[in-house]
């Protein structure tokens, strides 16, 4: 039986959306359990040297596929947040499955690519829980930097704001299954905006991973400066923490905005270290506006239809 590893996540949060149940106490065991998968997730690729040394340092003197183990952690999360204890049993085999293979393969790999290394840390450490096995701090190899290509890449914290964004969309979902047009109830606003927050956090995932990807292409209009970008985050940040304090959801927008400034003066400041330029533009640039003034427009429709 195949099943692909890397829709299974997706196809949980799907599950998670249609009948999820958030309740306080799963929801923080659930966050936990994804925060620490998190942390494991950047320490292993932090470490990582893909298929050019076999690395015993950081997460894999405990563990030979901590990356995987990080996976588990973060869907055991999830599975807490949707608060259905089925589902968890059902993920937990599906789980297995999708990733024997997968991790089989790549332990077949290895011990192709680094013979007689790759036996040796075999029998110190295990496949994947940690069971008190330890590679000895004497003959590790590699260590962890923010450097790695695995992170210096930086589609690693894209990809963080993306998993952070799944339980987020289950507990975004259920708000809406229960309270349905109330959002809009302007006694209801904060939820609204918390429930608005949620493809704001997906834009900027986006804009993340285009800053990494391709530095050259400028996220706000061409032309401006690191020190404009900045100057409008800090401008922007006030204008949404005014609007809060008036009706919280008005701050979505401007909210936005100004963390995409903050991203374009950061990613401004990496490309003139680095000596890259150009003159490209961020391709969703566009859409993003319009959906901008869409949901500005709403901010005079809404309350109206609301009464």
């Amino acid at each position: 039986m195949v099943i692909s590893r890397r829709s299974l996540r997706k196809i949980l949060v799907v599950v998670g959306c249609l009948i999820g149940t958030p309740g306080f106490a799963t929801a923080a065991a659930g966050g936990a359990l994804i925060t620490f998968g998190c942390i494991l997730h950047l320490w292993s690729k932090g470490c990582l040297e893909q298929n050019r040394r076999l690395i015993t340092a950081g997460p894999y003197r405990f563990s030979r596929n901590p990356f995987y183990l990080a996976n588990l952690f973060i869907d055991l999360g999830t599975c807490f947040v949707i608060g259905q204890i089925w589902v968890g049993i059902i993920y937990l085999v599906l789980w297995a499955l999708a990733y024997r293979d997968t991790i089989e393969g790549e332990e077949a790999k290895l011990a192709a690519l680094f013979p007689g290394q790759f036996e040796r840390y075999v029998s110190f450490v295990p496949r994947l829980f940690p069971n008190g096995g330890v590679f000895p701090a004497a003959d590790v190899t590699g260590h962890f930097s923010f450097e790695n290509d695995g992170l210096a890449r930086g589609q690693e914290y894209a990809r963080i704001v993306g998993i952070g964004l799944g339980p987020a969309a289950i507990g975004a979902a259920a708000l809406l299954r229960s309270e349905g047009l109330r959002l809009f109830d302007r006694d209801a606003s904060t939820a609204l905006a918390c429930f608005l927050a949620l493809p704001a956090c997906w834009v900027l995932k986006l804009g993340l991973s285009e800053m990494f990807r391709r530095p050259g292409n400028q996220l706000l209009p061409v032309g401006s400066s690191s020190v404009g970008a900045a100057t409008a985050a800090i401008g922007l940040a006030g204008l949404a923490a005014y609007l809060f304090m008036l009706v919280p959801w008005w701050s979505v927008v401007p909210g936005l905005w100004s963390a995409i400034a903050g991203l374009e003066a950061w990613r401004g400041i990496r490309a003139e270290r680095r000596g890259i330029s150009g003159t490209g533009q961020w391709s969703y640039l566009p859409t993003i506006a319009l959906g901008s003034v869409v949901l500005g427009a709403g901010m005079f429709v809404i309350p109206v239809l609301a009464s």
